[in-house]
């Protein structure tokens, strides 16, 4: 917005990764209601510090290892086999996570993952007594652990 007159929108950027473009707006009637959409989302919004004060949500373990999976980058199926729970058993438990996460896609409740669980995020847990494999480890005849099964 630039003096009430004028505003600049961007598009959304290219599959294709081009370059993005920019549309500025000069319609009176339009400028105002880019200037209302933008008032009512700012007025609706948390406050950054309230943001960052608010507490991380209680996790149990179970909670914790599935995030650990995410942070890790484990598909599905490797992240339930890991866990030892069944595929549909671990999608509903990150459903259930994203949702107390307040997180829109699997990408940002894996960042929010790092941000509860710190550095020590890429170690992902098994069932107790079970081995414990990092997303990085590699078997002894070097391939990814990523692929292999462990019981």
């Amino acid at each position: 917005m630039v003096d009430r007159r004028l505003a600049v929108l961007a598009a959304p950027r290219s599959a294709a990764g081009g370059v993005r473009t920019y549309s500025v707006i000069q319609g009176p009637d339009v400028v105002a209601g880019v200037r209302a959409l933008f008032d009512a989302a700012w007025e609706t919004s948390t406050d950054l510090a309230a943001y960052r004060r608010a507490p991380f949500p209680r996790l149990g373990e179970g909670e914790r290892a599935v995030l650990r999976s995410l942070a890790a980058g484990h598909t599905d199926a490797t992240a339930s086999r890991l866990l030892g729970v069944s595929l549909r058993t671990y999608r509903r438990r990150v459903a259930s996570l994203m949702t107390a996460l307040d997180a829109r896609s699997r990408f940002q409740a894996g960042l929010r993952a790092r941000e509860i669980l710190g550095d020590g995020s890429a170690e992902t847990a098994c069932p107790p007594g079970g081995a414990r494999v990092r997303a990085d480890a590699e078997t002894p005849d070097g391939r990814d652990a990523e692929g292999v099964g462990f019981s």
